[in-house]
Formats: structure tokens, sequence, C-alpha cells
């Protein structure tokens, strides 16, 4: 679900299962989404939250090299607000490496949180579980993204603010069965070093980069 303005929340669980899918590109965004303008006396804030469990059940796939799996949402606006309850990402026999075009270089990524922009919330206010069994993608990461890599046409002239929170309230569990990862991420990101990012993506002066932190306890399990 995607709103502008107003509430467009989930209230519940939300199940997504993709199976046998080959594609040059794909995404999957647990939570919603949100595309609201900071509030206003004539817009209501954006809410796009799921009030219960996001599961994400993956198999026989190829996501493309550009490909992601998002457990929460992606909120963008201030006060606005993509969190979920929990999320579980259960992933099989999937790879993230059919090429758009020669030197490509998209990130791909398993994600457990949600990725908030411009002083918007994508919580996850429970655990995350992500679970992969012969699996090849470049990053994993347990919890969320505050970066606003938005370009500057994207911003319009605004200051570049990065996200409030895209923090995990519980606890982070990663497992990897036979499968290869680049980098594995327990915790979350606030800035844009890990893309190697920073000075182009850096936040309006003053404003600082956001929360992005686990508040429990972070497991990796390597088999």
């Amino acid at each position: 679900v995607e709103t502008y303005t107003g509430n467009a929340s989930v209230t519940g669980n939300v199940t997504i299962t993709v199976a046998n899918v080959y594609t040059q590109e794909m995404e999957i965004q647990g939570g919603g989404r949100t595309d609201g303008d900071p509030k206003s006396d004539v817009y209501d804030p954006a809410l796009a939250d799921v009030s219960g469990k996001v599961t994400i059940n993956v198999e026989n796939s190829n996501f493309g090299i550009g490909g992601a799996i998002y457990g929460s949402g992606n909120a963008w606006g201030e006060t606005s607000s993509a969190s979920v309850g929990s999320v579980a990402i259960n992933v099989n026999n999937t790879v993230f490496d059919s090429v758009l075009e020669e030197g490509d270089d998209a990130v791909n990524i398993i994600m457990g949180g949600g990725i908030a922009m411009n002083r918007a919330t994508a919580d996850v206010n429970g655990d995350v579980s992500i679970n992969l069994n012969n699996v090849s993608v470049g990053y994993v990461m347990g919890g969320g993204s505050t970066v606003n890599d938005a370009d500057n046409e994207e911003l319009n002239d605004q200051p570049r603010y990065y996200g409030t929170s895209a923090s995990v309230k519980g606890n982070v569990n990663i497992s990897l069965t036979d499968s290869t990862v680049d980098t594995i991420i327990g915790g979350g990101n606030t800035g844009g070093s890990l893309w190697g990012d920073d000075e182009l993506y850096a936040p309006a002066e003053g404003s600082g980069y956001g929360t992005a932190d686990v508040e429990g306890n972070v497991t990796v399990t390597l088999a």
C-alpha cells in the first residue's frame, strides 16, 4: 500500500510468497510506502504502517543484480511512517545475479528493516528473522537505513534530510546455510559510507543522520 497523505495502514499481518521467478531486477517491500511532503495545514501525515507481522517467502528465483528484499516499509516525509510489527524473511535457492547491462554496479540486498528518508520513520517494532538457504546476495542487513540518497533533481533544491528512525525494537536473528554473501551487517545503516557515498549524500548541516539501531540482541549463524 502506498499513500501520499492520510492513513493507508494495515491492521493485521502481511504475507508475501514468491517462487520460480526470473527477472532483471525485482524488489519486495514487506511494509507500506509513503511519499508525503512535510506535514502542513493542508495535508495529513502519510501513514502506511503494518501493525502485525510481515512474512516474506522466496524460493527458486533470480532477483537480478539490483534486486532487493526489505522487511519493513519505505517512508519519505516529515511525520510520515511505514513501520511494521515484526519481520520474518525466508529465502531458498535464490540468486541476485542477472545483469541489467555490462558494467552495472547496482547493489543487491536483503534487509530486515525499512528505509526512512526526509525525517520519516520506518521501524520494526518487534523482532527480525532472516533465514537464507542456498542464496547468493551482495548484502544482508538486519536493521534498516536512514540514508537519503535522492539525487538533486528529486530534492528540488530542498535540504537533504535523513530519516528520523529505521530501528529494530526487538532482536535480530540472521541464519545462513550453504549461502554466499559479500557483507553481513547485524544492525542498520545511517551513513552512505557503506556504499562509498558519505560525501555525495551528506545530510543538511546540523540535521543529523537519524537512528538505525537494534535495541535487542543480534545473532548471526553460519552453516
